[in-house]
């Protein structure tokens, strides 16, 4: 090693001896130009930590830049110096919500990156020796104005978790099937029409949002990411889902809500880990039978649909928490709801309901119940043996004056709220 790798090595230190040393080293090498290295230092950190407090030695300013891990986020800042290169050392660096339109080519030199943070700026392109972050992990451009994105993005082959939400890509960034070890992949609230087939390359893939698009077709290969436990692909404008989607036997997340649906396969109920389940805001007629074999699902979204009926089956889902069927047409409910007995808040408003089965009177666990614009006449049979009940709302149903107080007194424990229309 010679003494001018000496003395690189001695500057790159997160130990302020090894850097005052270097400093002092780099005084007697006229081939150094010590001003502006000291310039450039001064420089980053001015940027990079934004501080207007008493000036700090260059040597601390330096060992504060040698630093695994720079977070220079909420700085206002609009540009980054081209020496960033000389922050070797970095791991993971910050630039979150600041105004950044562009960044230096220098970031590609920053090759022992591991997470690089720059949600929230006004980047409208990233530069194309991007790629050369080899060992990068996790990348977040969230809240930009990309349209498109650096073909070298397929070189990024340790990237795990790709962030590229609210951007406007219209296109399938090229490339980006490459990156076979992504486990998370947010592309929501872009522009994106339709997804290449080969995006069941990412078999790894565990998290995939899609939502806030222009989709109007399921992706071809999704079903062979088989891998994905938490799928979103709500506000697009799907109008059919495969039988394919049973492939995705590891989804316990499965958001399918804004869409144009108007029936569901009967692959659905191969979905047999499922716990979360959003479906509302569709067209929905009808729930296919097997839907009662998805029996981890805790939390069942089906409001603002056409269902007029639900299949006896129903019942069987005696793991949910939460049940959303408010604004349906439903006139009655099967006797078998009474096997819900996890139910803790079940919502039927905004629909034609003159009675409950009686069965409800098994669902104690029940904590909130939502009746309001019904056709309900009394209290439904049932409703004063659910001991845990403690709201009930009635607005919106023809009850009269005396007939809710007597509802009142029957459920001393509970808060019965009705307003009148």
């Amino acid at each position: 090693m010679n003494a001018q790798e000496k003395l690189l090595q001695l500057l790159h230190s997160p130990d302020e001896a090894n850097v005052k040393l270097a400093l002092e080293m780099a005084k007697g090498m006229p081939e150094i130009n010590l001003d502006k290295l000291v310039q450039d230092y001064r420089d980053l950190y001015r940027c990079l930590f934004n501080q207007e407090r008493k000036q700090k030695l260059v040597s601390e300013q330096i060992v504060a830049l040698n630093q695994s891990l720079i977070y220079a986020a909420r700085q206002g800042l609009t540009t980054i110096p081209n020496s960033l290169d000389k922050l070797t050392n970095l791991h993971e660096l910050n630039l979150s919500y600041n105004e950044l339109t562009a960044l230096p080519e220098s970031l590609g030199k920053l090759t022992n990156l591991q997470q690089l943070n720059l949600r929230e700026n006004q980047l409208t392109a990233l530069p194309e020796n991007l790629g050369m972050l080899e060992n990068l992990q996790v990348l977040s451009v969230r809240d930009n104005q990309l349209s498109s994105l650096p073909r070298s993005l397929e070189k990024l082959i340790n990237l795990h978790n790709l962030d590229l939400g609210r951007n406007k890509l219209a296109l399938w960034p090229k490339g980006l099937e490459k990156l076979v070890r992504l486990k998370k992949l947010h592309l929501n609230n872009n522009q994106l029409t339709h997804l290449p087939e080969t995006i069941r390359n990412l078999h790894n893939l565990q998290i995939l949002w899609l939502e806030h698009n222009q989709l109007a077709s399921w992706p071809g290969g999704l079903e062979k990411l088989v891998n994905l436990s938490d799928l979103s692909l709500r506000h697009n404008q799907l109008d059919y889902l495969p039988e394919t989607l049973g492939n995705l036997k590891k989804l316990d997340h499965l958001w399918l809500n804004n869409n144009y649906l108007t029936f569901l396969p009967k692959n659905l109920g191969k979905l047999i880990n499922l716990k979360y389940l959003w479906l509302h805001n569709n067209q929905l007629v009808s729930i296919p039978k097997s839907l009662e074999k998805l029996v981890k699902l805790q939390y069942l979204h089906l409001e603002k649909n056409q269902l007029s009926s639900l299949p006896d089956s129903f019942g069987k889902l005696w793991n949910l928490r939460e049940l959303h069927l408010n604004d349906n047409l439903l006139t009655s409910l099967p006797e078998s709801m009474g096997k819900m007995v996890g139910l803790q808040q079940l919502y039927l408003g905004n629909n034609q309901l003159t009675s409950l089965p009686k069965s409800i009177e098994n669902l104690v666990n029940l904590e909130k119940l939502y009746l309001q614009n019904n056709q309900f006449a009394t209290l439904p049979e049932g409703v004063e043996d659910l001991v845990n009940l403690q709201f009930l709302l009635l607005s919106g149903n023809p009850l009269a004056e005396s007939t809710l107080e007597e509802i009142k007194n029957r459920l001393p424990y509970c808060e019965v709220y009705f307003k009148q229309a």
